[in-house]
């Protein structure tokens, strides 16, 4: 199964070819030098340091805390933020390179926490554009939040069972529109 949304190569896998030989991989498909996995220095041990965890890891990337952020609920949940530029073209659930980063800087501590963690709630969401759009907002957005699932899944981040996407459309905006 090839994901048509996130087209990141996996170093390890064989690439997918039909009979004849002939690449079956999505264009673009190819990672670059810059294509990889951001870590901070050491690992959360518990959950309790999870949040920390994921502040340092923004301070010492390329990201602003205007395009990722974190917050923890009272009831312990943690929740992360990415502006949707940071992510995603316009009009697109193709997960960018500056998007893998991101997302997959955050890999490392949930697979280190896999067993503390329950459940993993992705939220796609589009901006409430005036007029006609050539885009269903439902569907855009639920195929933004299955891109980054199936880009942490396939980063093996968190047990699959443990995944929910869901998608939003121009509804329960997180950001003025």
């Amino acid at each position: 199964y090839i994901n048509p949304f996130v087209t990141a190569e996996d170093p390890n896998r064989v690439p997918v070819k039909d009979d004849e030989g002939n690449s079956l991989e999505p264009a673009g498909s190819e990672m670059d030098e810059n294509d990889h996995e951001i870590t901070n220095s050491a690992l959360p041990s518990n959950f309790n340091e999870l949040a920390g965890w994921v502040s340092g890891a923004i301070a010492n990337s390329e990201f602003s805390e205007d395009q990722i952020s974190v917050s923890v609920s009272s009831s312990g949940s943690i929740t992360i933020r990415f502006k949707d530029s940071v992510l995603f073209a316009p009009n697109s659930a193709e997960l960018t390179p500056q998007g893998r980063r991101a997302v997959g800087m955050f890999v490392p501590a949930l697979r280190a926490l896999n067993d503390y963690i329950a459940k993993v709630n992705i939220g796609g969401h589009t901006a409430a554009v005036p007029g006609p759009s050539e885009y269903n907002d439902w569907t855009l957005s639920s195929a933004r939040a299955c891109s980054v699932l199936n880009y942490m899944e396939w980063r093996v981040a968190v047990d699959p069972n443990k995944y929910k996407a869901e998608g939003y459309a121009q509804y329960s905006p997180i950001a003025d529109n």
